[in-house]
């Protein structure tokens, strides 16, 4: 007689994770600073509440590779270097080993690959501001300091593919008004980053992008004479440069961006709403709520063609 295994039953959130998702994480507006998280699945277009970061924070930002995401940075005006580990398979947050400067206001990105993931930021009370990069090793949670460069952006947003690292748009802090539309490039393998390596099609500030192997879409989030924007960028890895993108399916600023090797999802900006961008096509689509409304939030996920 043919031995019948047992019926096994899989916790739910084991099964989720098994297909494509986006973890958005901490922000605020009105409700912040918050630890809330939010999971959202690529197939369904639906979210579920996440495990609560252990930190509550707005203006943070997000990266990690294929079994954790990484949340670390600012708060405000309460400056931190803090971050929090989160494990998609258990769907669970722990305290990471801390960033090597504690960042403030809007002035922290993260981006990152398979090994580490890297925080752009400028150190909290620079009279003089410098952006500085803190390397964010996945296998042992610990930070080393990473490259200096002679940057005074703040709000800037970053992405990359599996070798590089971009940190864009922003505005001038020593100059109120001013927003900007350069490109550094940090190459992971080298830690050397190179400031002005390209320009997207405007000036932009808050923010956010996703990216695969070949093309990051920036999403504006605002300019000088506009709150809250729906344009988009496209950037090209191979030949540096950019054009206008289609745009997202609804207008806003201090959102936050992931995806994976064929979407973007850019969500949140004081409110829950979602868009999804397939990049083949240069086209977006309404996604399904996020199960919280925040604006200054982050978010990661697994990417095949960026961080395995």
């Amino acid at each position: 007689m043919p031995l019948v295994q047992p019926f096994q039953c899989e916790p739910f959130f084991s099964q989720l994770f098994k297909g494509p998702f986006a973890v958005f994480g901490g922000g605020g507006g009105g409700n912040g600073p918050l630890s809330t998280t939010s999971v959202y699945t690529y197939a369904t277009n639906t979210a579920v509440a996440g495990s609560n970061l252990t930190y509550s924070a707005e203006f943070l930002a997000a990266t990690g590779n294929s079994t954790i995401g990484v949340f670390g940075g600012s708060n405000a005006q309460s400056a931190t270097s803090t971050t929090s580990v989160y494990t998609y398979s258990t769907n669970t947050a722990v305290a990471g080993g801390n960033l090597t400067s504690n960042t403030s206001g809007s002035t922290i990105a993260a981006t990152g690959n398979g090994t580490i993931g890297v925080f752009g930021g400028t150190p909290y009370g620079n009279s003089d501001p410098s952006a500085e990069l803190s390397v964010y090793n996945y296998s042992t949670n610990t930070s080393t300091a990473g490259s200096t460069w002679n940057s005074n952006i703040g709000g800037f947003t970053a992405t990359g593919n599996s070798t590089v690292g971009l940190f864009a748009g922003g505005y001038e802090m020593n100059n109120t008004g001013t927003f900007n539309n350069d490109i550094s490039l940090y190459t992971y393998s080298t830690n050397i980053m190179l400031v002005n390596n390209g320009v997207l099609n405007n000036n932009f500030n808050s923010g956010a992008a996703s990216s695969n192997s070949t093309v990051a879409v920036f999403g504006w989030g605002q300019s000088v004479l506009t709150s809250n924007l729906s344009i988009t960028s496209v950037y090209t890895y191979a030949n540096n440069s950019s054009v206008y993108g289609g745009n997202l399916a609804y207008a806003a600023s201090g959102i936050a961006a992931t995806g994976n090797g064929t979407i973007g999802i850019y969500g949140g900006g004081d409110v829950s709403t979602t868009s999804i961008y397939t990049y083949s096509s240069n086209t977006s689509v309404a996604g399904g709520n996020l199960t919280y409304s925040a604006g200054s939030l982050a978010a990661c996920a697994p990417n095949p063609s960026v961080n395995y």
